[in-house]
């Protein structure tokens, strides 16, 4: 009798434990549905964070079409490239930095014109000193 109480205890834990070693074989999404556009606006190239935040759309197997813009340090061209920004159509706008970030929506009292999209601001330090 003990034997069969242990079986049954493991063979629950392994069907427990097997769902989540299968979920990564299925679809996240239909394959009709297009893309989703993100645009990701860099202050210094594509980085760990940068990467990061690519794998998990990745992993997820969600359909999504990353745009990257590299300001190189450069805030004439962060200025090109934002302007560039409010006329893509995203779905969806990642800054990466307080310069960047600051240039892409502005502050509070003095904020920016809309992207046109949600963004999402990363890697910036202060946000509150900052003035968001």
């Amino acid at each position: 009798m003990r034997w069969t109480l242990r079986a049954l205890i493991f063979a629950v834990f392994c069907l427990a434990a097997a769902p989540p070693a299968f979920a990564d074989t299925l679809p996240a999404q239909t394959p009709a549905e297009p893309p989703k556009r993100i645009m990701m606006i860099l202050w210094r190239g594509c980085e760990d964070l940068c990467a990061g935040f690519r794998s998990w759309f990745e992993r997820q197997r969600h359909p999504v079409e990353f745009v990257m813009w590299d300001a190189q340090q450069n805030r004439q061209r962060l200025d090109e490239i934002i302007g560039q920004a409010g006329a893509g159509g995203w779905d969806l706008v990642l800054t990466w930095g307080t310069t960047v970030s600051l240039a892409a929506l502005g502050t509070l009292s003095d904020p920016q014109e809309p992207l046109g999209a949600p963004v999402v601001f990363t890697n910036v330090t202060d946000p509150v000193g900052s003035g968001w």
